[in-house]
């Protein structure tokens, strides 16, 4: 067990040693930054322990683009199986047009178009998209992010 240690106005000294060189690069930030090492070893060491350094910061939200790019792969794929089932039924459900009333199906098929283009312009305007009315999947929580970026040993990253 250890002893107490000395607290002056709630701080207390600790001694680590550390590699000659590493304790010049130290004193060389320090003095880059405006630091006193003191501040920069608190600092680093709080982000060590708080598991706020940069790289888990930036593997939280290479997670986060990777779920987004996930959900528009899903979308991109939800969309083309929709319209794949739609020109299936279709062509299944459309009769052969005689030439004769070919000319009066275009013209009906272009208002009918506008038409189609118009509301979906307006829903799409509105925010409401077809995918919305789909059921989602969440793909990860804020917790398995967590042990993403501390990977399978639940040690943070180095």
């Amino acid at each position: 067990m250890n002893p107490p240690r000395k607290t002056i106005r709630g701080r207390v000294r600790i001694h680590p040693r550390i590699d000659a060189t590493l304790a010049r690069r130290l004193t060389a930030l320090s003095a880059a930054r405006k630091l006193t090492e003191t501040a920069l070893v608190e600092d680093a060491l709080r982000q060590y322990m708080d598991g706020t350094r940069d790289a888990t910061l930036i593997l939280r939200q290479l997670e986060r683009i990777f779920r987004e790019l996930e959900r528009s792969h899903r979308d991109v794929q939800l969309h083309g199986e929709a319209f794949a089932i739609w020109t299936k039924s279709w062509f299944a459900h459309t009769l052969p047009m005689p030439e004769d009333g070919k000319r009066a199906a275009r013209l009906l098929g272009e208002t009918r178009y506008k038409q189609f283009v118009a509301h979906v312009t307006e829903q799409f305007a509105a925010g409401k998209r077809f995918l919305d009315d789909l059921p989602r999947e969440q793909l990860a929580d804020e917790e398995e992010l967590a042990e993403l970026a501390r990977g399978d040993s639940g040690k943070e990253p180095t």
